[in-house]
């Protein structure tokens, strides 16, 4: 399966710096709160926490199985850009 942010390795290197990896961590936690809604924490939950499937998501959130591809791609997209500006700062 894919993983929603990479594995981290080509920023942390093989030394695995563990400050960096908590200060993406840190970054993550916070931007899961405040640059996604709540239909979009649910469906990476229930995504990446449950390992559900997206028929199984589009089923409890009401969705296409397409709009809840849709819904992750975007969530993705903008806890990603979200970590970056926040480590860059």
């Amino acid at each position: 399966g894919s993983r929603p942010f990479g594995s981290g390795r080509s920023r942390l290197g093989r030394s695995g710096r563990r400050g960096r990896l908590d200060d993406y961590l840190d970054a993550l936690k916070d931007c899961l709160q405040t640059a996604v809604n709540s239909r979009s924490r649910e469906a990476l939950s229930l995504r990446y926490t449950d390992n559900a499937s997206r028929d199984r998501i589009a089923g409890q959130l009401e969705m296409t199985p397409e709009g809840v591809k849709t819904l992750l791609r975007r969530a993705r997209g903008a806890l990603r850009d979200c970590v970056e500006t926040k480590i860059k700062q």
